[in-house]
């Protein structure tokens, strides 16, 4: 619980630094990340912590895939997040054998999905971008447990 909290802290001071950093610079970056703080923000009302690092990056329109491990008999929300040049991210997660173990490919800008595993072991979360009007599009991803 201690190593949550520290990953937390560490979370809003960079969301906090990045605030104030995209007022100045006009990051996407910054504003992705503080755009995920505000998001699991309420997540976290509902008893979750930040179970992994945050995870940013950025895509001119396409998928990319982050790979973590997943604890057995853990809630998991994982959270995306896309700036404003975005005008969709969809949330696809499968497990290791390449099944699809929940999605959220509606038409939105903040996609959730969710999963208490049966075992621990290896999950793929796959971010798919579309109509990027300004490339690149930056995109943050968020896991929380509980």
């Amino acid at each position: 619980m201690g190593q949550t909290l520290i990953r937390f802290a560490a979370f809003i001071m960079v969301a906090c630094l990045s605030v104030a950093g995209s007022a100045q610079a006009g990051g996407s970056e910054d504003r992705v990340i503080a755009l995920l703080a505000k998001k699991t923000s309420a997540v976290e009302k509902q008893g979750y912590g930040m179970s992994h690092a945050p995870y940013v990056d950025k895509l001119s329109g396409g998928k990319d895939e982050l790979r973590l491990t997943l604890q057995r008999d853990v809630e998991y929300t994982i959270i995306g997040v896309c700036d404003k040049e975005c005008g969709d991210v969809d949330i696809r997660l499968y497990d290791e054998n390449n099944n699809l173990v929940d999605e959220d490919v509606s038409a939105n800008m903040t996609p959730t999905v969710r999963v208490n595993p049966q075992w621990t072991g290896r999950f793929t979360v796959q971010v798919e971008i579309y109509r990027c009007t300004r490339t690149p599009c930056y995109y943050a991803v968020g896991i929380l447990a509980k």
